[in-house]
């Protein structure tokens, strides 16, 4: 529908006459032309594309994210190992060394018992060589040092025990070891030195 005055085409010609045209309506335009399927599947595709795309993505970040969690969790495990490990490593030094330590007090001390034994009858002897049954003073003393001995024998028995484990034969042995040593002062026996 053309409203008011249609359009006018002025047209030059190579006289000096002019005409004029009018167009008294729009010429319509029809443009018939099959769908493009495949401009519409191209269409279509490329949100599909990029969608599957990212889900991809997202399923892939998930995966390395899960991956980097188990093995965070797998290298903390090994860490968490291999320190209990050093600590008992260090821990059982400790212990070895405590236990040496405390057998070679005892096994000192057992030497020196024995002395003080010796020390203590070759006194005895004398004064009795003397007859001076007057000098108590130094008998309650040596027996005394004897007595102050065997109470630290006693003790670091007690600690070798303590640190000992009573199901391994080993140290079952070392018990019963440290018992014969125990009882060859005690008695007086001269085997103490193959006690030892």
């Amino acid at each position: 529908v053309v409203v008011g005055r249609p359009p006018t085409v002025a047209i030059n010609l190579s006289t000096s006459t002019q005409s004029e045209i009018a167009v008294r309506e729009f010429p319509m335009v029809v443009i018939d032309s099959p769908t493009d399927w495949l401009a519409v599947l191209s269409f279509l595709i490329t949100p599909i594309v990029v969608l599957g795309t990212t889900w991809l993505t997202i399923k892939n970040y998930q995966k390395t994210i899960d991956l980097q969690d188990r093995i965070a969790k797998k290298s903390q495990e090994i860490e968490t190992t291999k320190n209990r490990v050093e600590i008992l490593s260090k821990n059982r030094q400790d212990w070895i060394n405590t236990l040496r330590s405390t057998i070679s007090e005892y096994v000192s001390m057992m030497l020196f018992l024995v002395e003080l034994k010796e020390l203590c009858k070759a006194l005895q002897r004398d004064l009795q060589a003397l007859d001076n049954d007057g000098n108590i003073d130094a008998t309650v003393e040596w027996n005394y040092k004897i007595h102050a001995a065997r109470t630290l024998a006693t003790q670091l028995r007690v600690k070798i025990r303590l640190h000992s484990n009573p199901r391994e034969d080993d140290f079952v042995a070392l018990l019963k070891a440290i018992n014969q040593l125990h009882n060859a002062v005690d008695s007086g026996q001269k085997s103490v030195s193959e006690e030892i």
